[in-house]
């Protein structure tokens, strides 16, 4: 019973560790850090996948019929804020893609209009023909 308290307590710490990432997730979404997000995200798959292999060596231990420990309990409860926050940090990075879509097209649009409107050179095919009087 020893070996699954141990697992459930290191369980407990990656999930509290997955919890401060995820905050820090928010965080470079709101500065609009990409780098740091993107190294965020990718010590969170490790965490995650820590996570998995403990799962995996779990599964050798039967639970206590309808008893959950104090330990899964705060795990579980780990994962629903977690889970509060990712969805804050998914629809926050949709908002910034939106933004960024539209400040691509009213460059593109501006673009369009100094070189078709302003910049524009009648190009004469056919050349320009001086006529002198004398």
């Amino acid at each position: 019973m020893e070996d699954r308290n141990t697992l459930l307590l290191e369980k407990k710490e990656l999930s509290e560790k997955i919890y401060k990432n995820t905050l820090a997730q928010s965080e470079s979404i709101a500065d609009e850090n990409i780098e740091n997000l993107l190294i965020l995200v990718e010590s969170r798959q490790k965490l995650l996948d820590r996570i998995a292999g403990i799962d995996q060596g779990m599964e050798q231990y039967q639970r206590n019929a309808g008893k959950l420990q104090t330990l899964e309990l705060d795990i579980i409860n780990f994962f629903k804020q977690i889970y509060e926050l990712d969805k804050e940090n998914a629809e926050n990075l949709a908002k910034i893609k939106e933004e960024t879509f539209n400040r691509i097209q009213q460059v593109k649009h501006s673009k369009e209009a100094m070189s078709n409107g302003y910049m524009k050179q009648n190009i004469s095919a056919y050349g320009y023909f001086l006529d002198k009087k004398k």
